[in-house]
């Protein structure tokens, strides 16, 4: 049977870990990776009570808060042995439906399922959702993003199979920084194909500040950011008229 491992970083969110833990844990995943940002709040306690009834759940503490929170998720990641690996925010969680949707699709390179969004009330704001079904090629995912469509191609409610999770690091996947999930995911999709899945596989909360969004990013930065995708997927092999369309949709940078 196809295996499924979802990680979890966090850094002082366990108001919200214990949601996003237990829907890993009772959604029925088989490894479950807590890392922990050496957080000062009660994280641990948190991780304790979940590992009493899934004992299978472990847990990585930082020493010190890393400079980079996503490069500092690495070793979990290619430590991992499951077919696909879901990359879990710990102020969103997966729907029940979620792992078993992997697990049936877990031939795909990446596994896309629609998504509810939420702020951060709990207040459900507004559906992810694809309309563009199925298995997909990478010519097709191609066309889709080079189209008028809007994207969903994302890491929210997404997994990957685990040869492209390696694949991603050797691409140096950290540097593309808040666009990791977004730009990574979608070129996988690009490059290889996808699965999509008609399915809500995951609920997230948009806020302005939590581990990992950092509110004082300007207009500037985020072109800074962008522009320094757009030389990623250069070098990760996308054609140009992809690349402007991933630009413009996932970037918001226009490149000629």
């Amino acid at each position: 049977m196809s295996t499924v491992a979802v990680v979890i970083p966090t850094w002082n969110m366990a108001s919200t870990l214990g949601r996003a833990l237990g829907s890993a844990c009772v959604g029925g995943a088989d490894e479950i990776v807590v890392v922990d940002d050496a957080s000062t709040d009660a994280t641990y306690s948190v991780v304790q009570q979940w590992q009493k009834s899934h004992p299978h759940v472990q847990y990585v503490r930082h020493p010190e808060k890393s400079k980079d929170h996503n490069a500092a998720q690495r070793d979990v990641w290619l430590s991992l042995t499951s077919n696909h690996v879901i990359g879990l925010a710990a102020d969103d969680w997966l729907y029940p439906a979620a792992v078993e949707a992997v697990r049936r699709n877990a031939h795909a390179p990446v596994v896309f399922t629609d998504a509810d969004a939420f702020d951060e009330f709990g207040r459900f704001t507004h559906w992810h959702m694809s309309e563009f079904y199925g298995y997909r090629s990478a010519d097709e995912v191609r066309a889709r993003v080079r189209g008028p469509s809007n994207l969903i191609e994302s890491g929210i409610g997404s997994s990957l199979r685990r040869d492209m999770v390696h694949w991603l690091w050797r691409m140096s996947w950290e540097s593309l920084g808040p666009l990791m999930d977004s730009v990574g995911y979608g070129t996988v999709a690009c490059l290889f194909g996808a699965a999509y899945v008609h399915a809500k596989g995951a609920g997230l909360t948009v806020r302005e500040r939590s581990y990992g969004r950092n509110p004082d990013w300007t207009d500037d930065d985020y072109r800074t950011m962008g522009m320094h995708a757009v030389a990623w997927m250069e070098y990760a092999g996308l054609d140009r008229e992809t690349i402007k369309g991933m630009a413009r949709k996932r970037c918001y940078v226009e490149v000629a």
